[in-house]
Parts: C-alpha cells; sequence; structure tokens
C-alpha cells in the first residue's frame, strides 16, 4: 500500500500544470520521458536575427528568406550568443546514471550557470519509487573504456534487474523501518528514476545533442537525446536546422 501511494503521489507530480504543454516523448518504455513545458512566445529565428542585426542598428526589418540566410551563416561562423535569447524549458524522468551525465552540460561548459537553469527531485525531501530495468546488458567493450561491446545471455539481464529490484526492496524496508530518507537513500542504485527541470539556450540544447546522439555515447543517454532534439527540431525550426 505504501509504494501504491508512493506512486501515486509520483504520478500527481507528473500531471500537467495549468498553462503546461503537454509535449512529452516516451523514452524508454518504462519512467523515462522528455517533456516540453515552457518556451519564449517570440519566434526563435525572429529573436536570433534582431538579436544579431542589433549591432547595426537594423533589428526589426525582416524577410523570410534573409533571416533564413542569416540564421545559418551564424550557425556556420560560431557566433553564439543570438542563440542564447530563445531558451526553453524541459522536464525530464531519467535513471540517475543517465541525469548525472546529463548534468555534466550544466557544471562542465563554458555556457554554464549564466546560460542555464537545473532543478531536480531530491531524495532527502521524497521517497524513491521506480528503477529502471535493462532488458539487455553487454559486454565491456574491448576497443572503448568506457563504451559497452556485444549484448550478453538474458540471464545476465535478468541478475541485473535482480540486484536492482534487491536493492529497491532492501531501501523499502529502510523506509519502513523509520530510517531517514536522506540516509536510506545511500543504498538506492543508479537505475532510480530522478525527475528535473533544465532551462537551457539553444546553444546549450544543441552542444547536448551534438555529444549525447554520437554513436560513441551510451545508447541509453542517446535515446534521450534524440527525443530533445525532436522536441528543439518542432519548436526552434529553421533556427534548429541551421545547425546541420
Amino acid at each position: 500500500m505504501k509504494d501504491e501511494l508512493r506512486a501515486h503521489a509520483m504520478v500527481d507530480q507528473m500531471k500537467p500544470r495549468k498553462g503546461e504543454a503537454m509535449k512529452r516523448i516516451d523514452v524508454d518504455g518504462q519512467h523515462g520521458f522528455v517533456e516540453l513545458v515552457d518556451w519564449m512566445t517570440v519566434d526563435p529565428v525572429t529573436k536570433i536575427t534582431d538579436a544579431a542585426r542589433v549591432s547595426y542598428d537594423k533589428d526589426g526589418t525582416h524577410d523570410p528568406e534573409k533571416d533564413a540566410k542569416l540564421v545559418r551563416r551564424l550557425a556556420k561562423d560560431g557566433h553564439w550568443s543570438p542563440f542564447r535569447h530563445s531558451p526553453i524549458t524541459i522536464m525530464v524522468s531519467a535513471p540517475e546514471f543517465v541525469a548525472r551525465q546529463w548534468y555534466k552540460h550544466v557544471v562542465g561548459s563554458a555556457y554554464a550557470f549564466v546560460d542555464t537553469g537545473w532543478n531536480e527531485v531530491s531524495q532527502r525531501y521524497s521517497e524513491a519509487v521506480h528503477a529502471y530495468m535493462p532488458e539487455v546488458v553487454h559486454e565491456q567493450s574491448i576497443s572503448s573504456k568506457q563504451g559497452s561491446g556485444e549484448a550478453m545471455y538474458d540471464e545476465d539481464a535478468e541478475d541485473v534487474r535482480s540486484a536492482i529490484r534487491h536493492a529497491m526492496h532492501r531501501y523499502d524496508e529502510l523506509i519502513d523501518r523509520g530510517v531517514s530518507r536522506e540516509e536510506a537513500r545511500m543504498v538506492l542504485p543508479l537505475a532510480v528514476y530522478t525527475r528535473f527541470y533544465w532551462t537551457a539556450s539553444q546553444q546549450a540544447l544543441k552542444h547536448f545533442v551534438s555529444l549525447r546522439s554520437h554513436s560513441t555515447s551510451q545508447s541509453h543517454i542517446r535515446a534521450y537525446a534524440e527525443a530533445v532534439d525532436t522536441i528543439c527540431l518542432k519548436h526552434y525550426g529553421k533556427a534548429w536546422e541551421a545547425f546541420e
């Protein structure tokens, strides 16, 4: 019953609030998703070209063909500042091992802190509910220190899932016994789901997608990068296509 109540509470937290857009992409077929929840109302191409033309006191003048050409030129030449004026906010549900890789794009980049915002569920204040269960696990890559190789046997994947279930069960037992949330969380596996809001500029989003959708990136975060790419392509339109 307690598990059901915690799960119900998390579902309530995920429900759209007034004024939010339900533009959600399910990522892993379990509890992972990326959802666009907020954005600026001015068209991104208009905002980018105005920001670029203000140097010449020419902002406010627009022609679709010239605007598209200017955006492509800015992207090609690496003039990033005009792309920082149209941030979006996404809500993400992902396993901890994915979120920790993702957070490197906040603390380890040139645009950190001045160009992004990050707020995440705290396991000191709330209880963990779900954990990611891999359908398949892979051998350690021989050619890559950080990568995966060939798929292993079904029983290997089941061993991993069993270990995750055991850790979650022990966590529940500790919580039920009255152990504090901030200490019980020490036994949680990195497969446990977390949820966060990320506000980022188009430049920051493209940097994330470029790195994490690469073939050498871990497949789990690559799926999230592809979801972000899909959302950004739909939202930014020609301003996103200019990067290609």
